[in-house]
């Protein structure tokens, strides 16, 4: 067994450690990747909780201790029926009242940890384990946003899925719990949501026999008529409703034929044609999704190979590399292309008929072009969607900077007698100045932070504005050959 160097969960927990939402979320989707493989070998874990997490040299999180572990069958059973097993705290309320455990036990737990790194502590708190056990199978717990109200939404609905009483309400699967985090972690909308009332009176019901039964008889009498001439509806809709179910199974098994021949096509060292129909599986804006983990596992490994391509653009002027592996372009017309870095697709974004002037930002995410007036679009290439720009003043500008995250352009006038200044993308106007900037200055640079701009003189001087103390340093002539090393 691997010595792991790096502690518990719990031990970081107990230290004040503190995670971040999108931390937590990174942890358990590593923590979910392990549980899967074990869940895929028919066992069950039953005790997940932070002593249990342990980090190895690589600060990776390992499942330790599967000593209550059990394979998931009841003839397989480690365990006489009625045995109470895991940690009172984040036990599931199916282990409480000793019944068959499954998978959904495992993911009760994932969302026990989840709601430790979120609030601070477990989702029950009491003085023994008997009241712990007890606040389990009957207690829902609080919401982490009672907690710290600035919790992103969608990941305390992942954390409140896994916790839910009944395992019908939980994520199907670990794969689900996992590829729900990944969606959160990419910034698009997660599945789990809150239980409905209807599917609430349902569950309430099943536990409240003889009171639901009396309140169905009196409300049957009142509906009696309306369920007749429904009936009619529902033979009218029936049809469709068996067309779209041959549908959605046709689709599912094409999906998952597809993976198949993903896999294939990796196997056989053709990355690219597995690329390609990765991407093809992306849903459309009406189709259904049927993407699971491990779709987004392989968009990650597919993605993770250096290699060498062309981008079909002309004469590229600026290029950005976005974190997600999009390439944004550039070109000596200001015409923007972007290259999809799963695909390898590159098409052109809608942009300006003409734009004279362009610049991307340090993330590859947007970019700004605009007329010799400083009138034009700022472009997100994630989404095509623009916002309009400008003009920026009364006199014509050479050129301008576009800073970190599009929040400000750093502009330089036509007249060296005009200083630079900051543009303020979100409210469309003037923030501050920055100062005077020397005259014929060539091939501009942002740093990353947003803080200095390095530049060349015509007189063959290699000079750095630090835009915040408003100051300039400026080298000694340098020679063709440095020059073009450092531009």
């Amino acid at each position: 067994m691997e010595y792991c160097s790096g502690g518990s969960l719990g031990d970081r927990i107990r230290n004040g450690i503190k995670y971040t939402p999108q931390e937590a979320a990174s942890l358990l989707v590593q923590i979910a990747e392990g549980l899967i493989l074990v869940h895929q070998k028919g066992i069950i874990y039953r005790d997940i909780k932070p002593d249990n997490i342990l980090f190895g040299h690589d600060n990776k999180p390992r499942l330790a201790d599967f000593g209550l572990a059990r394979l998931d069958d009841a003839s397989l059973s480690l365990t006489t029926k009625g045995d109470i097993l895991g940690t009172p705290a984040y036990i599931s309320p199916e282990q409480v009242r000793g019944g068959k455990i499954g998978p959904p036990a495992d993911i009760h737990a994932l969302g026990g940890v989840l709601y430790h790194l979120l609030t601070g502590s477990a989702p029950f708190k009491a003085a023994s384990a008997f009241q712990a056990m007890a606040l389990a199978e009957r207690v829902r717990p609080n919401s982490p946003l009672i907690t710290d109200p600035t919790l992103p939404v969608d990941l305390v609905n992942v954390c409140l899925k896994c916790l839910q009483k009944d395992p019908r309400d939980r994520y199907a699967s670990v794969a689900d719990f996992a590829h729900d985090l990944l969606e959160f972690l990419a910034g698009q909308n997660v599945k789990a949501r809150p239980l409905g009332l209807a599917t609430e009176i349902l569950r309430w019901s099943s536990k409240n026999h003889l009171l639901s039964l009396s309140i169905i008889a009196t409300i049957v009498t009142m509906i009696a008529g309306t369920i007749i001439s429904m009936a009619f509806a529902i033979q009218a809709v029936g049809g469709k409703a068996v067309a779209e179910i041959a549908t959605v199974r046709s689709e599912n098994q094409y999906y998952i034929s597809e993976m198949r021949n993903i896999q294939h096509a990796v196997d056989q060292g053709s990355k690219s044609l597995a690329r390609k129909m990765l991407v093809a599986l992306k849903p459309t804006d009406t189709g259904r999704d049927y993407r699971g983990f491990e779709w987004y596992y392989w968009r990650r490994e597919l993605k993770s190979t250096p290699e060498e391509f062309t981008v079909g653009v002309q004469s590229v002027r600026n290029a950005k590399l976005s974190p997600q592996g999009n390439l944004l372009l550039l070109d000596r017309s200001n015409q923007l292309h972007i290259r999809d870095g799963l695909s390898g697709l590159t098409h052109r974004l809608s942009t300006l008929p003409d734009p004279q002037l362009g610049d991307l930002d340090p993330d590859g995410h947007f970019a700004l072009l605009t007329n010799n007036m400083g009138k034009g679009v700022l472009l997100d290439s994630r989404s095509n969607i623009s916002q309009p720009v400008g003009p920026m003043g009364d006199q014509p500008i050479s050129l301008f900077l576009l800073g970190p995250d599009a929040k400000e352009a750093f502009v330089i006038p036509v007249s060296n007698k005009s200083p630079m200044f900051c543009w303020d993308l979100a409210k469309n106007q003037r923030s501050r100045e920055v100062g005077l900037v020397p005259k014929f200055i060539s091939t501009p640079k942002l740093d990353p932070s947003g803080k200095k701009i390095a530049f060349i003189l015509r007189s063959l001087q290699f000079g750095i504005l630090d835009l915040e103390r408003g100051t300039m340093l400026v080298s000694p002539a340098l020679d063709l050959a440095t020059l073009r090393q450092i531009s």
